[in-house]
């Protein structure tokens, strides 16, 4: 049995996708946040730069003689799992850099939420603490990509 959807009238969707930040106090905000995205995601990018991102990462956690677990040895279908987020990550980050289109910096600031609770939940579960820096890092652009949103909704 085919089953066949016929949709009326029009979504709203242009509407909300067609919208720009106009407050350019916050596009800044907005920008920062992309602009360290991108800093700290190119060096996950690539194998290679991943590797090394990971061993630095690894000895910092040795150096400092921080709590959780030290990073495990990453085999090539760990760094191409991370290159994959380095790379579609930092495609994003220039995209929000770029663009003064509000959906992009909302979905931007939504995924910040889920980055802050998949890092908590790594945390909870004996991840690194070098997890912690990145945590920190996500909920504060978090909450000011939040309110430069809120704030230019007003203008």
């Amino acid at each position: 049995m085919t089953t066949h959807l016929q949709v009326t009238g029009s979504l709203p969707i242009h509407d909300v996708t067609a919208r720009e930040v106009g407050d350019d106090g916050s596009y800044r905000v907005l920008r920062a946040g992309a602009i360290y995205d991108l800093l700290v995601t190119l060096p996950f990018a690539t194998p290679f730069t991943a590797a090394w991102m990971l061993t630095v990462l690894g000895k910092a956690h040795d150096a400092l003689g921080l709590g959780g677990a030290p990073l495990p040895a990453f085999g090539a279908s760990h760094l191409m799992f991370v290159s994959f987020f380095g790379t579609i990550v930092t495609i994003w980050s220039v995209l929000r850099a770029t663009s003064r289109a509000r959906v992009v910096h909302v979905l931007d600031t939504c995924g910040r939420a889920f980055f802050s609770a998949w890092m908590g939940w790594a945390l909870l579960h004996g991840a690194s603490h070098t997890v912690a820096v990145f945590l920190v890092l996500e909920v504060g652009f978090f909450v000011a990509q939040a309110w430069a949103l809120r704030r230019d909704s007003r203008s």
